[in-house]
């Protein structure tokens, strides 16, 4: 498959959730995409599951890690289960789960790596991303947090097999929080608010509200108060404060849209060694 010739890069470079944060690293490409509406051929979709189609999501995902600077080619991604089973991604398995039928890296809510050219990927469609980058190692992981990988400590998890793979210290690292559904919108369950409370005092009330009808639970919050919890400096994690289900002309949102809505992406990757001071790879 053949990446496109052309496209309106720009549309697609300006529509990117970037970190602030990163701006001292141009060796580190990290991006979440979204949605452009009326853009074809699936306005900025980059799920492959079913009603969706693949070769359409697969020409987004070009034109995304283009407009993020890093070769599709190198795009890797899990099967993602809700839980907080972290892998660890090495050139050797180098685009499993980019393109239509390369399989996928096994099933994992956090991907991370430190090989230089290899970028990693999850879907989102109201589930937290979180991108997490090491610029010292350098090394950078990418996470899927619904509610179950946020009680499940997915954020935690990926923090210490980052440790534990490459050495990184917790408090070097940077976090960008990107859209996601917001406490304004995710009223929970009592199953919800027991699960959240039953992860421990220090964190047990500070991401739940009570709103007119049921508890609204702030995944964002809970995500960076465990990360703090895991050793990342709060002045280190960085909440765009975007709800999709508020701005579902701008993400997909399940709750918003439905079930059969696309998926947007959090990518993260180093650029190769010779190519750290250009924009692209190719």
């Amino acid at each position: 498959m053949s990446m496109e010739p052309t496209f309106d890069i720009d549309r697609y470079r300006s529509s990117l959730v970037t970190s602030s944060l990163l701006a001292d690293h141009p060796s580190i490409r990290v991006g979440i995409t979204g949605r452009i509406p009326e853009r074809e051929p699936a306005e900025g979709n980059a799920g492959y599951s079913s009603p969706r189609d693949p070769e359409a999501a697969w020409i987004e995902r070009q034109r995304w890690a283009t407009a993020a600077g890093i070769d599709p080619r190198a795009l890797t991604s899990a099967y993602q289960v809700h839980g907080n089973s972290v892998v660890n991604v090495n050139v050797d398995s180098r685009g499993i789960g980019g393109a239509p039928g390369s399989g996928s890296i096994g099933k994992a809510d956090g991907l991370i790596t430190a090989s230089p050219g290899v970028a990693v990927m999850t879907l989102h469609a109201d589930c937290m991303p979180i991108i997490l980058v090491d610029p010292e190692r350098p090394a950078v992981g990418v996470i899927h947090a619904g509610w179950r990988g946020t009680i499940a400590d997915v954020a935690g998890a990926t923090v210490r097999a980052m440790a534990s793979a490459y050495g990184s210290r917790p408090e070097r690292l940077i976090a960008l929080l990107g859209p996601g559904i917001r406490a304004c919108c995710y009223e929970v369950g009592d199953e919800v608010v027991e699960a959240w409370r039953g992860i421990g005092a220090d964190v047990a009330d500070q991401a739940l509200e009570m709103g007119a009808r049921k508890w609204h639970f702030d995944i964002a919050r809970a995500n960076s108060l465990l990360l703090e919890r895991a050793g990342v400096l709060p002045s280190h994690i960085e909440d765009r404060a975007l709800c999709t289900q508020c701005n579902g002309d701008r993400w997909f949102s399940h709750r918003g849209q439905g079930p059969a809505t696309g998926r947007f992406a959090a990518i993260a990757a180093i650029a190769p060694d010779d190519r750290k001071d250009s924009t692209t790879w190719f």
